[in-house]
């Protein structure tokens, strides 16, 4: 019984190791694809409102292809609805 009694707190430790690291993980990678995907609808409606107030056909164009480019990103780290 001593051997368990030695052996059950350091894998209690090595489990809860492996447990926090998981979780930690987890939550980073949520949290950086929240990231993303706040950055793609800020930059979209940026876009949009630069295209509204642009009056040259060059301030037009540049707003058209950011709005675009975060249409993509929005499609990428989007959610289903």
């Amino acid at each position: 019984m001593s051997g368990w009694s030695a052996i059950l707190p350091l894998l209690g430790v090595v489990v809860g190791a492996v447990l926090q690291h998981w979780l930690s993980r987890t939550a980073e990678s949520r949290k950086q694809l929240s990231l993303l995907r706040s950055g793609a609808y800020v930059d979209y409606l940026r876009s949009v409102a630069q295209l509204a107030h642009s009056s040259t056909s060059e301030g037009r164009t540049a707003a058209r292809t950011a709005a675009a480019d975060a249409k993509a990103r929005i499609a990428i780290y989007g959610t289903k609805d």
